[in-house]
């Protein structure tokens, strides 16, 4: 399980040969987050680099999921294969004293999460602007919630 981002794992063989993998799924059917990932971080500018700030849990997968939105590709490596990691754009502008906030959303694909567990991934970037309509600051945080489900092999 090298690399797979876990701080522990327990690992249960069955009387079939096979074994499961804490929390609970085979190696076959994917892998199962332990806990909720969050990364948070800010924007410099509304199309560019984005900086981390903080983050909960599971360093490799954190790793992996903001080098997919750093440098704003929404794509990453999983085994060998380029991978969309979210998808379904939504933007949505708000009044703000002075100026306004624009928020986008994306959620996760449903090519890498399991389609039961992708509606609640969500990457979402916030930028305020002023009056005249100059970017102020961003940020962004990405969601993944405990239970979701990771492929063990891209097809």
């Amino acid at each position: 399980m090298n690399g797979k981002g876990f701080r522990y794992i327990t690992i249960t063989l069955k009387s079939d040969g096979h074994c499961t993998v804490q929390p609970g799924l085979s190696v076959e059917e994917g892998i199962k987050f332990p806990e909720n990932l969050k990364i948070k971080g800010t924007c410099t500018q509304a199309t560019g680099s984005a900086e981390m700030t903080s983050f909960t849990g599971m360093p490799t997968y954190t790793r992996i999921f903001f080098s997919s939105i750093k440098h704003g590709s929404l794509k990453t490596t999983w085994g060998t294969k380029d991978v969309e990691t979210f998808t379904d754009y939504q933007t949505q502008d708000s009044p703000n004293s002075g100026g306004k906030i624009t928020t986008e959303t994306w959620k996760g694909s449903s090519w890498l999460f399991a389609n039961e567990t992708a509606t609640n991934v969500y990457y979402k970037k916030i930028y305020k602007y002023d009056n005249s309509n100059a970017f102020i600051s961003g940020e962004f945080e990405i969601f993944i919630p405990k239970d979701t489900v990771l492929p063990a092999v891209l097809e």
